[in-house]
């Protein structure tokens, strides 16, 4: 009876619950459903132990970072083991998605991709497109902090500090409007309401409405605004004395596209606004002005000049 197909049938409507009493007599004589009993015995009398969020998140991202692939072999022990291992493996893999991941949020835009995030106070994050935004919703009571990849509005809700991280710095308030911007090399933050303070290395600069920071390589730069609103939320993107590469680079990021741009022209200044509407209205707007001649390939390669 060992392979018998009857018996695997009437294994798995135990399992269910789905047994006449007739049926469960002539399982109960079959020893071999002893130890399923003990495995889904002990099953029923786990309990989830206390969970750390925060800790939880530590070691995942400490596991994400190792590089070394560990592989795990299961040798096959028969039917009944392979149904006790598959319900084992449900309750320890619902175990672990609690214990890591319970709270931790993150929402990600494409190419020409807007969203608008409300976050747990109220608060509102704008996200500009091929932008990343990621927090703890369990811990955001006690500290509202997110992670910021790219560039996104905030319109925050009076209360405690509010955070701003970013691997090229931090930028704190406690209830404004202000945008940032953080790419490769680049941290730009622009105060729209209230005040903002920015700390990147070992600078430190508060900033008033109508006022923004640069941090460009590690030099920084203050200006001045009048607008009342980031560009980019009207569809383009303004430029003031930018190095070409630099334009370039942000071209490349919001369309995904590869342009080969001669060295010889690296360090031109370019001032404008740049629509990205399309990938050819913004290689217009930057390249006929500088009377530059490009070309877009049959691949979609751009070649400048």
């Amino acid at each position: 009876m060992e392979n018998d197909p009857n018996k695997e049938t009437l294994l798995a409507r135990w399992l269910s619950g789905d047994l006449s009493s007739e049926e469960q007599k002539e399982l109960a004589e079959d020893k071999s459903l002893d130890a399923l009993k003990v495995v889904t015995d002990d099953i029923s009398n786990w309990q989830l132990p206390p969970m750390d969020l925060n800790n939880g998140l530590k070691k995942l991202k400490a596991e994400l970072s190792d590089e070394e692939t560990k592989t795990v072999s299961i040798q096959p022990f028969g039917y009944v083991m392979r149904i006790a291992a598959a319900v084992t493996l449900l309750v320890v893999g619902y175990i672990g998605w609690q214990y890591y991941f319970d709270g931790a949020q993150k929402f990600r835009t494409g190419i020409a991709e807007r969203l608008d995030v409300t976050l747990p106070d109220q608060s509102l994050a704008m996200l500009d497109a091929r932008s990343v935004i990621s927090y703890d919703e369990s811990s955001w009571e006690k500290e509202r902090k997110l992670n910021l990849k790219g560039q996104a509005y905030f319109d925050v809700t009076k209360g405690s500090t509010f955070t701003v991280e970013t691997n090229a710095g931090s930028v704190t308030v406690l209830g404004t409007e202000f945008n940032v911007k953080h790419y490769r090399g680049t941290l730009a933050v622009t105060c729209y309401e209230g005040s903002v303070r920015v700390e990147s290395g070992n600078d430190q600069v508060i900033l008033e409405p109508s006022e923004g920071v640069s941090f460009i390589d590690g030099e920084m730069n203050r200006y001045e605004t009048d607008d009342t609103q980031p560009d980019w939320q009207q569809g383009y993107t303004r430029f003031s004395g930018a190095l070409l590469i630099r334009v370039v680079a942000e071209l490349k990021r919001r369309f995904e596209a590869e342009i080969k741009l001669p060295e010889k022209y690296h360090g031109l200044k370019y001032t404008g606004a740049v629509p990205f509407t399309s990938l050819e209205e913004a290689l217009q707007s930057v390249f006929v002005p500088m009377e530059l001649d490009y070309e877009i390939g049959d691949n979609g390669i751009v070649t400048v000049h």
